[in-house]
């Protein structure tokens, strides 16, 4: 079985992979995953081995919220099967699938085991699916206003759907409604000129906007509204998730992902320093990205506001001397050989550029150019990973078992509570002007 069952059309791709609304996809990816395994063993006497391929389902396996609205004799296997998978062994998983295609002894007594673990097993349905179930009559209201052109009927039957959807679990969907909502306020603005709508409009954006966390749909609306969006820029919660996922909540390959990043970060030769920043930059929710060539950053993080922060990274330099003038100028020409080289890049709506050093001070022909630049030393950006590996250790201990929504709130709260977030982690990265540094005369 390949991937989680989540997404078989447009709408469902949408409601799971841009707006993060798990939970009003979980019995559908339930019934679907019950389907399939059932497939395997139509009569009583079969056996089948089902073998979960992808991070993605893994993770949707291991995560309590989602198994424990499957049959009890399903959420036991599926627990048996995660235990055995722990740091397993090649010679141990062949012996493993021989006992069990063998059905010997061995694997008869583990299968009683089962049995019994299961009859321990309540099947609880989601908590959610009552909230689900009263909005959808205003969801259809809030459609048949819209084909009749009432933006002002629309605007209250979405703000209906939005109050009925007051379970943690459902931000993100109730999100969606407040988004929508506020666009039927604002055609309603259009239609009547009545500036209270224009009012309530905002009122439902910001709301949106404080439930949706980092979902990253929203975030293009701080184009036209920057105040909307609280604490600053977004936070990558989803970059977050995919690195938590990429490194895994369960077993090993989370602390020796950490410990290769950080050998990396602390190297100074060139190549693994800039692979070491690239991977901070994940740990602090930036999309990231690396450049070879003439003029290139050394490293690119950006948010899905548009904010990008170009590096130039000199690792491998003596601290004794200054900053020169050639490294600010190399710095300078970044956001331009981007703009000309990578257009796969988001629209940019601000630049910070940011000359990584182990030297504290700058020549005063350097300090002319430097304009806006900034500055983070070498022992800054270590320090700044050996935070971001511990939040995201502390993380990882409370994520076991959490379903999506439950993981966002914990990362969103964790990184906010360390300071990790928002300006104060502008500040970190960027509080310091280059030209602000003790100056040194040209010789």
């Amino acid at each position: 079985m390949v991937g989680v069952p989540g997404a078989l059309n447009l709408q469902e791709t949408f409601l799971r992979e841009r707006l993060g609304a798990h939970a009003v996809l979980r019995n559908r990816v339930r019934v679907r995953f019950t389907q399939a395994l059932g497939r395997c063993t139509r009569n009583p006497s079969d056996f089948a081995l089902v073998y979960c391929v992808g991070r993605d389902l893994l993770k949707w396996c291991s995560t309590r919220t989602n198994s424990e609205g499957l049959s009890p004799e399903l959420q036991a296997e599926l627990e048996f099967g995660l235990r055995q998978s722990e740091n397993l062994s090649k010679a141990d998983a062949c012996d493993y699938l021989d006992a069990f295609f063998g059905q010997t002894e061995e694997w008869r007594d583990a299968d009683a085991s089962i049995r019994a673990d299961a009859k321990e097993m309540p099947r609880t349905p989601s908590d959610s699916s009552g909230a689900l179930a009263a909005a959808v009559e205003y969801e259809i209201r809030y459609v048949q206003d819209l084909w009749r052109d009432d933006p002002v009927q629309a605007h209250e039957n979405a703000a209906k759907v939005s109050d009925m959807l007051n379970k943690p679990g459902l931000k993100p969907y109730r999100a969606f409604w407040e988004y929508l909502a506020a666009t039927a306020a604002d055609a309603a603005h259009r239609v009547s000129g009545d500036d209270k709508f224009h009012r309530t409009f905002l009122s439902h954006v910001q709301m949106a906007a404080r439930l949706a966390g980092g979902v990253r749909w929203l975030a293009a609306l701080s184009f036209a509204h920057p105040s909307i969006m609280p604490n600053g820029s977004p936070f990558g919660v989803s970059v977050i998730e995919a690195l938590l996922e990429e490194w895994q909540i369960r077993g090993s390959k989370f602390e020796r992902s950490v410990s290769e990043a950080r050998a990396d970060l602390n190297n100074n030769e060139a190549g693994p320093f800039q692979r070491g920043l690239a991977v901070l930059g994940r740990m602090l929710g930036f999309q990231t990205k690396r450049h070879n060539g003439t003029g290139a950053p050394d490293g690119v993080w950006w948010t899905e506001d548009g904010h990008f922060y170009d590096f130039e990274a000199k690792s491998k330099e003596k601290p004794e001397a200054p900053i020169s003038f050639d490294t600010v100028r190399q710095a300078m020409v970044h956001p331009e050989w981007l703009s000309q080289n990578d257009k796969e890049l988001p629209p940019v709506r601000e630049t910070t550029i940011v000359v990584v050093s182990p030297r504290s001070k700058i020549q005063d022909k350097a300090a002319g150019i430097a304009k806006d630049a900034r500055y983070m030393s070498l022992v800054d950006a270590r320090t700044l990973f050996d935070e971001a590996a511990s939040v995201l250790n502390e993380i990882r201990a409370r994520a076991i078992g959490l379903d999506e929504e439950s993981l966002q709130e914990v990362i969103t709260e964790t990184y906010h509570k360390k300071g990790l977030m928002g300006d104060a982690l502008r500040e970190r990265i960027a509080g310091t002007r280059l030209r602000s540094l003790p100056v040194v005369a040209t010789a």
